[in-house]
């Protein structure tokens, strides 16, 4: 059974892509699992990997710090906290990951609508949509 290596990421003319290699023609040759994530073609701070699975970034200029998304999140914000930065609300509750990042007692990655971690009677969806603060009453 031929195993083969699957490279995904820019190739040697800086274009997207996948190659498949077989294992036994390549000799000496050392790959280590993290590679691909390590490439930084733009220098902004997120993967080539990452920017080349989310149609709105580019691997080729430095967009961390822009808001693609105009959900008041940054880029680089939504690559560490693990929200789509082409989603504006990447947990479909109705709030924007950029409000739920802000409110360090809302949770970008789960639908926390319906909750009120303040106990001031409003839950999270109506704080939102009023622009309060939904972490403290």
């Amino acid at each position: 059974m031929e195993k083969h290596i699957t490279f995904v990421g820019p190739l040697a003319a800086r274009t997207p892509g996948l190659v498949s290699i077989a294992v036994g023609m390549v000799l000496g040759l050392t790959l280590h699992p993290s590679a691909a994530r390590a490439i930084d073609t733009d220098n902004d701070g997120m993967p080539d990997a990452y920017e080349f699975a989310h149609w709105c970034l580019d691997y080729q200029t430095y967009d961390s710090v822009v808001d693609q998304d105009h959900d008041g999140a940054s880029s680089y914000s939504e690559y560490v906290i693990g929200t789509d930065p082409c989603d504006p609300d990447t947990d479909n509750d109705g709030i924007t990951d950029g409000y739920e990042i802000n409110n360090f007692c809302l949770f970008p990655l789960t639908d926390d609508a319906s909750a009120d971690p303040d106990d001031d009677g409003a839950d999270n969806l109506t704080e939102f949509l009023l622009q309060t603060y939904a972490c403290y009453a």
